[in-house]
């Protein structure tokens, strides 16, 4: 097995090479939040949740997505992470009614536990909620 060296928040980790950031940290019991990754299916990378600051890129990158590769240093708090993360928790939550102690899935919902551990605290978007009364609806 061919493995590299990394370093997440200033953690030193040697990983099986192909794979990625996410799942290194994963396996490391570093916690970077994740919703639209699972295990058993491809890598999308579409909900961006996972962004993370890797050191020589210009820009952040969705760990999800970012095989890991030698020498490579990551870091997952920084300031423009924890700002462009809350954004997106931010804009999933848009429509999301929040209202979590009366739901279902009340405290064994992941997006409930990222949010309330790396997402804003509350939302600017406030405005009115679209209600279907159903009629018309099926």
């Amino acid at each position: 097995m061919e493995t590299v060296s990394l370093t997440i928040d200033g953690r030193s980790l040697t990983v099986e090479k192909g794979r990625t950031v996410l799942q290194a940290a994963i396996d490391s019991g570093i916690k970077i939040p994740y919703y639209c990754y699972h295990p058993g299916l491809e890598i999308d990378g579409s909900c961006r949740v996972c962004i993370v600051k890797i050191e020589k890129m210009p820009k952040l990158q969705t760990s999800c997505s970012t095989a890991v590769a030698e020498g490579m240093v990551i870091h997952t708090r920084t300031p423009d992470v924890v700002e462009a993360r809350s954004s997106v928790f931010e804009f999933l939550l848009i429509n999301h009614p929040l209202d979590c102690p009366v739901c279902d899935k009340g405290g064994e919902c992941p997006l409930q536990d990222f949010s309330y551990s790396f997402g804003p605290n509350e939302s600017r978007m406030d405005f009115p909620r679209r209600v279907f009364d159903g009629e018309g609806v099926r």
